[in-house]
């Protein structure tokens, strides 16, 4: 299997890459585009925070280096209103539902598992999520 590092670090990087998504983020840059474990002090709303779930091998299959993602991009702003996170989360959705995706040693196809609508964490901070699976496939067998 891929380590879940390489996978989100390579879905992360392609994420900063996607104007679309870049524009409506804090400062209108990738800045806040991290992996979900980011720890840092320094931050900005609004945000995404991309998560791996859940990657287990395919053992039915002959080749069991084969393996099902489940990821999910978390959507974070502030203010009165949950709408921004909601757009956000659509925003993702758009751009990786059945999106053929190489990273670093791997390739897939990812499917839109569903949207979560905003859910509120405080009295202004809004989180929704755009969740995805696919099939991870090496780009070469051992």
């Amino acid at each position: 299997m891929i380590s879940n590092k390489v996978i989100q670090a390579d879905m992360v990087a392609w994420l900063k890459t996607q104007g679309t998504l870049t524009t409506l983020l804090a400062g209108g840059t990738s800045d806040e585009v991290r992996e979900e474990q980011y720890q840092g002090t320094v931050f900005g709303y609004p945000a995404v925070r991309l998560a791996v779930l859940n990657q287990a091998p395919i053992t039915e299959r002959e080749h069991c280096d084969h393996a099902r993602l489940t990821v999910t991009v978390r959507c974070y702003a502030e203010g009165a209103s949950s709408r921004p996170v909601d757009i956000l989360a659509g925003v993702v959705n758009d751009l990786l539902h059945r999106k053929q995706f190489r990273g670093t040693g791997w390739y897939t196809t990812f499917y839109s598992s569903g949207l979560v609508g905003a859910v509120r964490l405080n009295e202004k901070l809004w989180r929704s999520e755009a969740m995805f699976t696919g099939v991870v496939y090496p780009t070469t067998t051992p």
